[in-house]
């Protein structure tokens, strides 16, 4: 260990963690950017056919392979507010409630979908992300059952189309859908080029003034009546007596308030204050 040192820190110029830095047997295993490393021995055998003929052959043993930590899986769902992972017991997520279904989906998807995307290298990824997926698809639901006071069973039903289960919405008169993410859609292929791997920001949709599909149809200026160019929401109301508020009482106000669709020129007249006032014609 002492040579390993001396190498990184002369040649490589780099320091090694005295905390997770060690020697270890490979039976043992060690933790590397989240992973177990560690060799797992296999005591089996496997028919083999080479040459027409066919016999049985030992598997490798001693195999280096990845594997999920329970641990790591454990702590996302509770950061993320899906539940008592020990019990099983889902959680509604109250941040949440102020935004649309589609928001709710999408921020949900984003979530699971970055988590088992980063441990997809893992051979038992879908066999231990099984408890997290119950738990995370029973917390979306309850925050929606939550959200319309009803039942879980009910939401679900509402949802189901086929083995899928999906919110509709549209853009610009043309159908869209979500549909709620499935350890099915887990590539285990890894990739050998790209960008980063970057943690979702889910907060976008929540923290938002303006609702996501609402932004996605804001096509026409309700001012100029300009439809080639991207538009902005404007939102008549202050926010400034919300001062004090709670959250979520300051979000749900922030998106029911009185708001019109602007293109950026006539956006920036408004504020400047040589745009007429249209606090009357706002929806």
């Amino acid at each position: 260990m002492a040579k390993i040192r001396d190498f990184l820190t002369k040649r490589l110029k780099l320091q090694a963690s005295e905390e997770k830095s060690r020697i270890a047997k490979a039976s043992d295993g060690v933790r590397f950017l989240g992973y177990d490393v560690k060799a797992h021995t296999q005591r089996r055998t496997q028919r083999v056919s080479r040459g027409g003929r066919t016999y049985k052959s030992r598997v490798s043993a001693d195999k280096i392979q990845l594997s999920l930590p329970w641990d790591k899986v454990a702590q996302f769902c509770a950061a993320k507010g899906y539940g008592d992972w020990s019990s099983l017991r889902a959680l509604h997520r109250s941040h949440l409630l102020h935004c649309s279904d589609v928001e709710i989906a999408m921020a949900y998807n984003a979530e699971i979908r970055g988590f088992a995307n980063y441990y997809a290298l893992a051979w038992d990824a879908k066999k231990k992300l099984n408890k997290l997926l119950f738990i995370w698809s029973t917390s979306f639901g309850r925050t929606l059952a939550h959200k319309y006071k009803c039942g879980v069973r009910q939401v679900f039903d509402r949802l189901r189309c086929g083995e899928d289960y999906q919110i509709s919405y549209e853009v610009n008169g043309k159908p869209r859908v979500v549909k709620l993410w499935k350890s099915s859609e887990l590539v285990a292929t890894p990739a050998r080029y790209g960008m980063i791997d970057i943690v979702p920001h889910t907060a976008m949709w929540r923290l938002s003034r303006t609702e996501f599909v609402e932004r996605l149809n804001a096509r026409q200026c309700e001012h100029c009546g300009v439809s080639d160019t991207a538009c902005e929401v404007h939102h008549v109301r202050k926010m400034a007596d919300m001062k004090g508020a709670p959250l979520g009482t300051w979000m749900l106000s922030s998106r029911v308030r009185k708001r019109i669709v602007l293109c950026r020129p006539c956006h920036v007249d408004l504020h400047a204050g040589r745009l007429q006032d249209r606090r009357n014609t706002a929806i």
